[in-house]
């Protein structure tokens, strides 16, 4: 999970929406980012049919994926590197669950697609034959069907 996805989420939880959030690890440490967990909807599968849990019930995990982001301002200048322009680092934990598809919700995305307005999709940005071992063609394809 990125940080964007618990800032935008706790915004819509705000504005009385309550929006759907998926990661495939969830942990007790994600959970707490969330100002409003139990109006964050979670879609769990079962028999090839989704359904939506309040996130607190969706908790599977002990490990989390941790991201940790770093503002440079232009100038700046850090172990003797100076900032060009106004920049970001992200240095991100891959742990050994890491995985860019959805298990048993890809085969049910459609179902997803047909509740709601509209998308937010983050962690596609390395999604490139260099980045991906195995499985690219299918993620890849994966991505674009969820965005069309």
């Amino acid at each position: 999970m990125n940080a964007e996805e618990d800032v935008k989420t706790n915004l819509l939880t705000a504005l009385g929406t309550a929006p759907i959030t998926y990661t495939y690890l969830v942990s007790e440490r994600q959970l707490s980012m969330f100002e409003r967990p139990e109006t964050v909807r979670y879609p769990a599968v079962e028999d090839g049919q989704v359904s939506y849990v309040p996130l607190p019930e969706a908790v599977t995990a002990d490990r989390t994926k941790i991201n940790w982001v770093f503002e440079f301002g232009d100038g700046d200048e850090f172990f003797g590197v100076t900032a060009p322009t106004d920049a970001r680092f992200i240095a991100a934990s891959r742990p050994p669950e890491f995985d860019l598809s959805a298990g048993a919700l890809d085969e049910a995305i459609d179902q997803v697609g047909e509740t709601v307005d509209g998308a937010l999709l983050a962690g596609y940005h390395n999604l490139t034959p260099d980045n991906v071992e195995r499985g690219y063609e299918e993620t890849h394809r994966h991505a674009r069907e969820v965005l069309h």
